[in-house]
């Protein structure tokens, strides 16, 4: 059996935040669910943790390129990327952002191993810049993950009403999806 790590990109604990939370406990059902490899997480230079490897500093402007290397040399299995704006975001020093290019550039040199991406900022009114940001995002993503069919059906109709083609790339996977080791409903994850 191959066992190449399973690697995912995130803020992490100590970090006050949402998907930093989510990001641990996600790590351990995926290491529950399989055991027989490493779960290690990419996280910002404030992460600490069992398995962390906290590179991700947003005052560089090309702070994907320590995560493209790293991923490099872990060699993973899969990596699953979490994604909300704020995390991402870097700023000159005038104050203004880039818009998460740098993400977009970060999917892009690891291009050439297995991305999944679980967006936590899709709805159903997506501004022009949000719109473009999914569609680049998924065109550089192998599978994208959304929360609930609401955000699928509301994406194909924003998309469709812009006359662009819908990606046949997303999943959805609810948040009540089971836990695949237990058999058993997991409700925690209610952001």
């Amino acid at each position: 059996m191959d066992n190449k790590p399973i690697v995912m990109i995130s803020s992490y604990p100590p970090r006050l935040c949402g998907i930093a939370t989510f990001c641990e406990e996600a790590r351990e059902f995926i290491k529950k669910a399989n055991p027989d490899r490493d779960v290690l997480v990419i996280s910002h230079i404030d992460g600490k943790g069992e398995g962390d490897y906290p590179v991700i500093d947003m005052a560089r402007r090309d702070w994907w390129t320590p995560v493209a290397k790293l991923i490099e040399e872990l060699d993973p299995w899969v990596v699953h990327v979490q994604h909300e704006y704020g995390l991402y975001e870097c700023h000159d020093e005038r104050g203004f952002g880039d818009g998460n290019d740098g993400f977009l550039d970060m999917l892009e040199a690891i291009g050439n191993k297995p991305i999944v991406v679980e967006p936590h900022t899709v709805h159903g009114c997506l501004t022009d810049f949000e719109a473009d940001f999914i569609f680049k995002l998924c065109r550089r993503s192998h599978v994208v993950l959304f929360k609930c069919h609401y955000q699928k059906w509301r994406l194909d109709w924003n998309f469709k009403g812009r006359n662009w083609p819908v990606p046949r790339n997303i999943m959805v996977v609810p948040h009540t999806a089971p836990d695949p080791t237990s058999g058993a409903a997991c409700t925690k994850y209610h952001h």
